[in-house]
């Protein structure tokens, strides 16, 4: 009898301090998010471009330049280097700029233009992917977006300044996915 209201008031206030819990380390998990982010800002990734035994990296980046319109000197990388990816035959280009208004230069006329492989002199026509380089969390977040986007067939997800955004249908308005909670956006 008298014991029940104290134990529901009990699990009550166990609940408030779980949902405070969770709440405080989603904020923690997205800060150290934009911690990782912020350390690529200057980044982008180049995705397509074969990989060949004798190849110069700084080369193939400058090519991309010449292509979209933008001269990439060696004083306008810091570094660039493969990463693995589960094609170990197209590796991802990873390059880093000094300046990131280079960088977003790069990234805005590249995003205007269709690059392929064969440009690069290979014999494939495989499109040459620009992007915008995001850490681990952001990549799975996105990958999870775009699963979202096809299940609910949406039309639009994109990343402008390493934030996710998705859209229904022109017209329709934008949502911001930050957080695996924000996908419920998408239905």
């Amino acid at each position: 009898g008298k014991a029940q209201p104290w134990k529901n008031q009990q699990a009550c206030s166990l609940k408030e301090k779980y949902d405070i819990m969770k709440k405080s380390a989603r904020d923690v998990e997205m800060r150290l998010t934009q911690c990782e982010q912020y350390s690529r800002n200057r980044n982008l990734e180049i995705k397509g471009i074969p990989k060949t035994d004798d190849e110069n990296v700084m080369h193939s980046i400058s090519k991309i330049g010449n292509l979209v319109g933008e001269q990439i000197t060696g004083s306008d990388v810091e570094v660039c280097h493969r990463v693995p990816t589960r094609d170990a035959a197209v590796n991802n280009l990873i390059v880093q700029f000094a300046q990131r208004n280079k960088r977003d230069s790069i990234l805005e006329k590249a995003r205007k233009k269709r690059l392929s492989a064969s440009e690069h002199g290979f014999d494939e026509s495989t499109p040459v992917c620009v992007n915008e380089h995001l850490c681990p969390t952001l990549k799975r977040l996105l990958g999870m977006t775009h699963a979202k986007k096809r299940e609910c067939q949406w039309r639009f997800v994109w990343i402008r300044y390493c934030k996710i955004m998705a859209r229904k249908s022109v017209g329709t308005p934008i949502v911001s996915i930050t957080h695996e909670e924000d996908l419920d956006q998408i239905r």
